[in-house]
């Protein structure tokens, strides 16, 4: 019998009995009973179960109050909750009301239906002082950085190999370490510095798949995690309905000597950065363009312009000189007092429509961002990085991809824009992040490591 828990991710299987189940709706227990609770790879969490209240189901069929087209409320929602043979607290991921079977002439309740996640809580025996997380996630690293060296001992047969298969990186959680355990997944293992709590672990498991996904540039998944902690355990298992992408977008690394030579350093400080509120919104737009790696060239190019433009709004004040802004007090003073005596002169719409310009005055666009780090040298933003932008983002925004094919020299140039947002994109993020070192630059011909940044924001 398998009893460590990524082992038993790593099977794709797992099954629990629950003598006493209850189904909770919102905060408030619906049905008692019994039932069984079933995972097998690329599917959700089966639960099983038999209850009462087949009279209230009865009773209330076909009235919950709902109207089509509404969003179903969060206290709608069920969860099924109970305890195993050998302790263990189970409760399943809340998903809608299911339709459950309901016979006349019995007062049980038949149900039958799919989560996508399953937590388990106890607690421990064995007291120890330090936080131990692990957790399973994919797809892993294709390249590792250190070595494993294996020894079997045997009269006849003992041999030693060698394998690079692992890596390890210093956050200020403490070290994270991360191996691989097979073509589809790896492991990570967080040794916390304090055995407090501290983040939640999904938290944590979340920034350290970011900080993955981003070095090799496309979205990864957490199968489960186990949380070790001085008077408790968790195990988590996970089950998106979702699969891995087969291409990826341009890695900020690349994959030779750069990714080689720093990747450990950029896992470290990317996932401190993931952890904090501005890396989670950050990360919430590259994983939109993560989603679109095995899309169309069109798509593509509209959602990575939309997301440098996000990633241009979350850029430190402090990043912005104070350049001419194109306007003065005295020119917004002397509109608002020709609008104000003419105002009965002109359209209500026409009176919007200045009032809405003038209250844009302040307002930093992302491409005077762009220029005003061209004229500053920042990031080495050039006029091609904004012209890139700009042909690609208006086009994708109002409508402007034409129908048909584009022929060679315009599907390279596409491409080239493309690889120029990119690497936009990438930079940006690295300079949130703190990276110093090198990287590559898709900007550039053959795609050359370079050190990164070529100029610093103010205070950074």
């Amino acid at each position: 019998m398998i009893d460590d828990w990524l082992d038993i991710l790593l099977s794709g299987a797992f099954e629990v009995t629950l003598p006493t189940l209850t189904l909770n709706q919102g905060d408030s227990v619906r049905f008692r009973g019994s039932g069984c609770l079933n995972w097998h790879a690329n599917s959700g969490v089966r639960v099983l179960a038999d209850t009462d209240g087949a009279a209230e189901l009865l009773r209330n069929s076909g009235h919950l109050g709902i109207s089509p087209g509404q969003v179903l409320p969060r206290e709608t929602y069920v969860s099924a909750i109970g305890r195993t043979l050998d302790g263990w607290d189970a409760s399943t991921n809340p998903v809608p009301l299911p339709g459950p079977s309901v016979h006349v002439d019995s007062p049980n309740v038949n149900w039958g239906f799919i989560s996508r996640g399953l937590s388990l809580t106890r607690a421990k025996k064995d007291q120890e002082h330090r936080r131990v997380l692990r957790g399973l996630l994919g797809p892993p690293p294709k390249d590792w950085i250190r070595m494993t060296e294996t020894e079997v001992r045997n009269e006849y047969f003992g041999y030693k190999s060698f394998e690079r298969d692992w890596l390890s990186a210093k956050t200020r959680l403490g070290p994270i370490v991360a191996r691989r355990r097979s073509d589809q997944w790896f492991e990570i293992k967080v040794l916390a510095e304090e055995a407090s709590p501290g983040s939640e672990p999904h938290d944590i498991l979340f920034a350290v798949a970011t900080a993955f996904a981003f070095v090799l540039g496309h979205r990864l998944f957490v199968r489960g995690f186990e949380d070790l902690l001085p008077n408790r355990e968790t195990r988590y298992l996970a089950a998106p309905d979702v699969e891995p992408t087969r291409n990826c977008l341009p890695m900020p690394l690349g994959k030779g000597s750069a990714y080689l030579d720093r990747v450990e350093v950029l896992l470290g400080q990317a996932i401190d950065f993931f952890l904090t509120p501005e890396g989670k919104q950050v990360a919430l737009h590259l994983y939109v363009c993560w989603n679109t790696a095995d899309d169309v060239l069109s798509k593509q190019l509209a959602i990575a312009s939309i997301s440098v433009e996000a990633l241009l709004r979350l850029v430190p004040p402090q990043s912005f000189s104070d350049a001419d802004p194109g306007w003065t007090p005295d020119d917004r003073a002397l509109l608002e007092k020709w609008l104000e005596e003419n105002k009965n002169r002109l359209s209500p719409r026409f009176v919007n429509r200045v009032n809405g310009f003038m209250g844009s005055l302040g307002d930093k666009r992302p491409k005077d961002i762009l220029w005003d780090w061209q004229r500053r040298g920042l990031l080495g933003v050039n006029d091609d990085d904004i012209d890139a932008w700009q042909k690609t983002r208006n086009p994708a925004t109002h409508g402007g991809f034409s129908s048909r094919p584009p022929g060679p020299d315009e599907l390279q140039t596409q491409f080239d824009r493309f690889y120029r947002v990119l690497n936009l994109m990438n930079r940006i993020v690295l300079e949130l992040i703190g990276y110093r070192g090198l990287y590559v630059d898709y900007a550039r011909p053959d795609w050359p490591e370079i050190d990164f940044p070529a100029a610093t924001f103010p205070n950074s």
